[in-house]
Protein backbone atom coordinates (compact mmCIF):
# COMPACT_ATOMS: atom_id res chain seq x y z
CA UNK A 1 0.00 0.00 0.00
CA UNK A 2 1.13 3.51 -0.71
CA UNK A 3 -0.19 4.56 2.70
CA UNK A 4 2.78 3.07 4.55
CA UNK A 5 5.48 5.25 2.96
CA UNK A 6 3.19 8.28 3.20
CA UNK A 7 2.74 7.66 6.93
CA UNK A 8 6.46 7.25 7.40
CA UNK A 9 6.97 10.65 5.78
CA UNK A 10 4.35 12.17 8.07
CA UNK A 11 2.03 12.85 5.11
CA UNK A 12 -1.24 11.70 6.62
CA UNK A 13 -3.44 14.74 6.24
CA UNK A 14 -2.30 16.40 3.00
CA UNK A 15 -3.66 16.28 -0.55
CA UNK A 16 -1.44 13.30 -1.50
CA UNK A 17 -2.80 11.33 1.47
CA UNK A 18 -6.37 12.25 0.56
CA UNK A 19 -5.93 11.17 -3.08
CA UNK A 20 -4.33 7.90 -1.99
CA UNK A 21 -7.06 7.15 0.54
CA UNK A 22 -9.65 7.89 -2.15
CA UNK A 23 -7.86 5.44 -4.47
CA UNK A 24 -8.14 2.63 -1.93
CA UNK A 25 -11.48 3.40 -0.30
CA UNK A 26 -13.70 4.62 -3.14
CA UNK A 27 -14.24 1.04 -4.39
CA UNK A 28 -15.20 0.01 -0.84
CA UNK A 29 -17.64 2.89 -0.54
CA UNK A 30 -19.32 1.63 -3.71
CA UNK A 31 -19.75 -1.75 -1.97
CA UNK A 32 -21.67 0.02 0.83
CA UNK A 33 -19.48 -1.31 3.62
CA UNK A 34 -20.63 -0.87 7.19
CA UNK A 35 -17.21 -1.19 8.86
CA UNK A 36 -13.58 -0.60 8.03
CA UNK A 37 -10.83 -2.24 10.08
CA UNK A 38 -7.57 -0.31 10.25
CA UNK A 39 -5.52 -3.50 10.25
CA UNK A 40 -2.06 -2.04 9.66
CA UNK A 41 -0.09 -0.17 12.31
CA UNK A 42 0.21 2.78 9.93
CA UNK A 43 -3.48 3.20 9.10
CA UNK A 44 -4.68 4.86 12.33
CA UNK A 45 -2.44 7.79 11.42
CA UNK A 46 -4.81 8.37 8.48
CA UNK A 47 -7.99 8.20 10.55
CA UNK A 48 -8.93 11.86 10.07
CA UNK A 49 -8.38 11.61 6.31
CA UNK A 50 -10.21 8.28 6.14
CA UNK A 51 -13.21 9.72 7.99
CA UNK A 52 -13.23 12.68 5.60
CA UNK A 53 -13.04 10.44 2.52
CA UNK A 54 -15.66 7.98 3.75
CA UNK A 55 -17.91 10.87 4.78
CA UNK A 56 -20.38 8.54 6.47
CA UNK A 57 -21.23 8.24 10.15
CA UNK A 58 -22.78 4.86 9.29
CA UNK A 59 -19.37 3.27 8.59
CA UNK A 60 -17.69 2.09 11.78
CA UNK A 61 -13.93 2.59 11.78
CA UNK A 62 -12.20 -0.01 13.91
CA UNK A 63 -8.64 0.62 15.07
CA UNK A 64 -7.07 -2.81 15.44
CA UNK A 65 -4.35 -1.48 17.76
CA UNK A 66 -6.90 -0.07 20.19
CA UNK A 67 -8.87 -3.32 20.05
CA UNK A 68 -5.78 -5.43 20.76
CA UNK A 69 -4.78 -3.12 23.64
CA UNK A 70 -8.26 -3.40 25.15
CA UNK A 71 -8.13 -7.19 24.87
CA UNK A 72 -4.66 -7.29 26.46
CA UNK A 73 -5.90 -5.14 29.34
CA UNK A 74 -8.88 -7.43 29.83
CA UNK A 75 -6.66 -10.53 29.97
CA UNK A 76 -4.28 -8.86 32.41
CA UNK A 77 -7.22 -7.87 34.63
CA UNK A 78 -8.66 -11.39 34.51
CA UNK A 79 -5.28 -12.85 35.47
CA UNK A 80 -4.85 -10.17 38.16
CA UNK A 81 -1.62 -9.05 36.48
CA UNK A 82 -2.59 -5.50 35.57
CA UNK A 83 -0.22 -2.97 37.12
CA UNK A 84 -2.29 -0.05 38.41
CA UNK A 85 0.34 1.37 40.76
CA UNK A 86 2.86 2.87 38.32
CA UNK A 87 3.16 3.99 34.73
CA UNK A 88 6.32 1.93 34.38
CA UNK A 89 9.32 2.88 32.24
CA UNK A 90 9.35 3.61 28.57
CA UNK A 91 12.66 2.65 26.96
CA UNK A 92 13.57 2.29 23.30
CA UNK A 93 16.39 0.17 21.92
CA UNK A 94 17.39 -0.06 18.26
CA UNK A 95 20.26 -1.57 16.34
CA UNK A 96 20.34 1.10 13.62
CA UNK A 97 19.15 4.60 12.71
CA UNK A 98 18.07 5.96 16.10
CA UNK A 99 17.04 9.36 14.72
CA UNK A 100 14.77 7.78 12.11
CA UNK A 101 13.25 5.49 14.72
CA UNK A 102 12.71 8.39 17.11
CA UNK A 103 10.92 10.50 14.47
CA UNK A 104 8.65 7.62 13.42
CA UNK A 105 7.97 6.47 16.98
CA UNK A 106 7.00 9.98 18.04
CA UNK A 107 4.65 10.19 15.07
CA UNK A 108 3.04 6.82 15.86
CA UNK A 109 2.88 7.24 19.62
CA UNK A 110 1.99 10.92 19.69
CA UNK A 111 4.53 11.60 22.40
CA UNK A 112 8.09 12.79 22.78
CA UNK A 113 10.76 10.14 23.14
CA UNK A 114 13.63 11.44 25.23
CA UNK A 115 16.23 8.79 24.51
CA UNK A 116 16.75 6.04 21.97
CA UNK A 117 19.46 3.60 22.96
CA UNK A 118 21.59 1.97 20.28
CA UNK A 119 22.67 -1.62 20.85
CA UNK A 120 25.31 -3.33 18.81
CA UNK A 121 24.38 -6.76 17.56
CA UNK A 122 27.33 -9.09 17.01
Amino acid sequence: SLLVPLAEEGWTENEMAKLTVHHYLDPLKEQHIDALILGCTHYPLFRKTIEEVLDSPDIAIIDSAASIAAMAKQVLEEQKLLNTETDGRFECYVSDKPQRFQALAELFLGRTIETVNVVHVA
